[in-house]
């Protein structure tokens, strides 16, 4: 997953970088810093992505292709 996937999972979502980060349990500007490519984004944090957005109903190939 690129940043900018990432960012567009969580836009798709509808979802701050605050409220993302209180769902995967770290802090706003480790969310940030995945969205600018500073920070390696973790498999789980991928997969937990994915799964939030089949969760709403919405097509995670959407934002990852």
């Amino acid at each position: 997953m690129t940043a900018e996937q990432m960012k567009k999972g969580r836009k798709g979502l509808d979802l701050t970088q605050e409220q993302l980060a209180h769902r995967f349990d770290v802090g706003r500007t480790t969310v940030a810093r995945w969205e600018t490519n500073q920070l390696e984004i973790p498999k789980t944090v991928e997969l937990a992505l994915f799964f939030l957005l089949t969760r709403e109903g919405l097509n995670p190939h959407t934002f990852f292709s």
